[in-house]
């Protein structure tokens, strides 16, 4: 039971060190509470809720992962190396494609409420 509870700190400490030291992380942070703002403000549905907080988890969590490759490959080599680039290219674009993704459900959820509330149709 010990290890279990210990793994719970090892993971916040993972958690404080990618909002503390990597900026992308800062940022997503940012933007999450922004929507989660807009969320209480526009009302949401508890599914619309449920996409929204699937959304910012994903972003955030795989900016961690990408993060955590990225560390990896550069504490491996600081040379030029075209696989190590294609790790990190790979790993940035995941994040991007969750992020685009994310966006969208968002556009979906939030632009006829945003919509609704300007011109009250």
């Amino acid at each position: 039971m010990l290890r279990f509870l210990k793994s719970f700190r090892y993971a916040g400490r993972g958690i404080l060190a990618a909002f503390s030291s990597e900026n992308n992380c800062r940022i997503q942070v940012a933007v999450a509470v922004a929507v989660v703002g807009a969320s209480f403000y526009l009302r949401l549905s508890p599914l619309e809720w449920a996409a929204i907080i699937i959304c910012i988890g994903l972003v955030i969590g795989l900016e961690m992962v990408n993060s955590a490759i990225e560390k990896t490959c550069d504490r491996i080599t600081r040379e030029k190396d075209d696989y190590v680039r294609y790790i990190k290219d790979m790993a940035a674009g995941a994040v991007l494609w969750v992020s685009i993704c994310s966006a969208a459900v968002g556009a979906i959820i939030f632009i006829p409420k945003i919509v609704h509330l300007i011109y009250g149709k």
